[in-house]
């Protein structure tokens, strides 16, 4: 049997594995690859990021397609720039960078090639230097056994950014027989689209954290985490300076852990809320929302509480709130009111593609006796949604954002049905813009965002 040369094998192996994918077949091949990337064969990248880049291969029936994990990616500057080829193992995790994505090492300029199978392609690379970077909150108290956000911030074109998803944490031991860990600990976690810095208070005491970058000779500058018991916990009303609520909407309570020293802390999600009477107000009834009470039968006040702390109940035991700390009781009156006039706000607003418009319905009751916001509580629509749109959450149903990107106009309707079933309405028009740069490169980090807006 013959035997097929070994300088063959690789480009076979190419072949082969181009031929499972579409677009192959029949003699159809990929005639050019290109790097969607950058302009005029030029892209700029900040000092320390990791936009992500892509491949088109062009074939010779017209088509296209992705193959940007198939292609050999090299840089001819490493010092300056460089990119994932299957090789690059990310420090302090048990994952490499992928095929594709670049590492901006430090300022200057370089070139990267991909190559598909004999196919090649360049990208020049200019590197700018990133700003100051820090950690925000530059200092702040957490309670113990809580959790906060706390992440290295970058400036990037005048905007701070976050950098948490390209960043080690590094602790200072205190002094004494204390280690750092046994104060605090900080971790990178996905929430929504970004990469934070999730802080756990751990025990009482003071650790110095600094971040360290990823790829490049860049910290942040060292910050003072303090953790501590707290002195109080204190709800805080959406609707300030208001005891009552009409039957059947909601309104957001806000906990807070106030410490000795005057700092505060949010504790969103980390308490235990009760009420005294969940008739009249519930709480609890929405695990998007663990802050939002919902308003019930009409009666009270309703005394409704936060508990911090409490200790976790034994397997079958129910919970016991007296070994934590409860705020002072915040009172709710519950009343059945009618809707006479609804306002949505805000007026005439014009918004770019790209961003978001919030809405804020206020309604009128019993012909001018009181008005309450019940932006939770209407219906939202638009009049063309392939034009715009509102979300699809009960906590972003008034969120407004754009679908074309064009000049044009969009007429914003919010409805609240009565209990006669009939409606009482209000209507906005809002101004879109279309965006500045329509061709704004699109390339992405570890984050999932431009590398000049993450």
């Amino acid at each position: 049997m013959r035997q097929i040369g070994k300088t063959l094998i690789p480009a076979i192996a190419a072949t082969l594995l181009l031929g499972a994918c579409d677009g192959l077949g029949d003699g159809n091949r990929p005639e050019s690859i290109e790097i969607a990337q950058g302009e005029d064969g030029i892209l700029e990248v900040t000092e320390c990021t990791r936009p992500q880049l892509s491949i088109r291969a062009f074939f010779s029936d017209g088509s296209s397609g992705d193959f940007s994990t198939r292609a050999n990616w090299r840089s001819t500057d490493e010092s300056v720039v460089r990119i994932g080829d299957g090789d690059i193992a990310i420090p302090g995790r048990d994952t490499f960078v992928p095929r594709g994505q670049l590492i901006a090492v430090a300022p200057g300029t370089a070139s990267v090639y991909a190559n598909l199978i004999g196919l090649e392609d360049r990208l020049d690379i200019v590197v700018n230097e990133l700003g100051e970077i820090s950690i925000d909150p530059a200092e702040s108290t957490t309670a113990t056994g809580s959790t906060r956000l706390i992440n290295t911030v970058g400036e990037i074109n005048g905007e701070e950014v976050i950098l948490s998803g390209l960043t080690q944490w590094m602790f200072e031991d205190p002094e004494g027989d204390a280690s750092a860990e046994d104060i605090a600990t900080i971790e990178n976690v996905a929430v929504g689209n970004l990469t934070n810095g999730l802080l756990t208070g751990v025990g009482e005491g003071e650790v110095v954290a600094s971040g360290v970058l990823d790829f490049c000779d860049r910290a942040s500058s060292a910050t003072t985490v303090r953790v501590a018991e707290p002195q109080a916990i204190e709800l805080r009303r959406e609707y300030e300076g208001s005891t009552q609520l009409v039957s059947g909407t909601t309104e957001f309570m806000y906990p807070f852990a106030l410490f000795e020293n005057g700092d505060e802390q949010d504790l969103e999600g980390q308490v235990i809320f009760s009420s005294s009477d969940d008739e009249i107000v519930a709480v609890g009834a929405f695990g998007t929302a663990p802050s939002l009470i919902l308003a019930g039968i009409a009666g009270g006040p309703a005394e409704v509480t936060a508990t911090f702390g409490a200790d976790e109940p034994e397997d079958g035991e129910d919970i016991d709130l007296s070994t934590g700390i409860t705020s002072a009781p915040v009172p709710v009156t519950v009343v059945d009111a009618t809707l006479t006039s609804l306002d949505i706000t805000p007026d005439t607003p014009t918004v770019m593609f790209g961003d978001t418009l919030e809405f804020v319905a206020t309604g009128t009751f019993d012909s001018g006796a009181f008005t309450q916001p019940i932006t939770r509580s209407v219906g939202w629509r638009t009049d063309d949604s392939s034009v715009a749109q509102f979300g699809i959450t009960f906590l972003t149903a008034n969120r407004f954002a754009p679908v074309l990107d064009e000049a044009g106009q969009s007429i914003v309707t919010a409805t609240y049905t009565l209990e006669d079933d009939s409606v009482v309405e209000a209507t906005e028009t809002v101004t879109i813009e279309p965006s500045v740069d329509e061709d704004e490169d699109e390339s992405s980090d570890e984050t999932g965002l431009n590398p000049d807006q993450i």
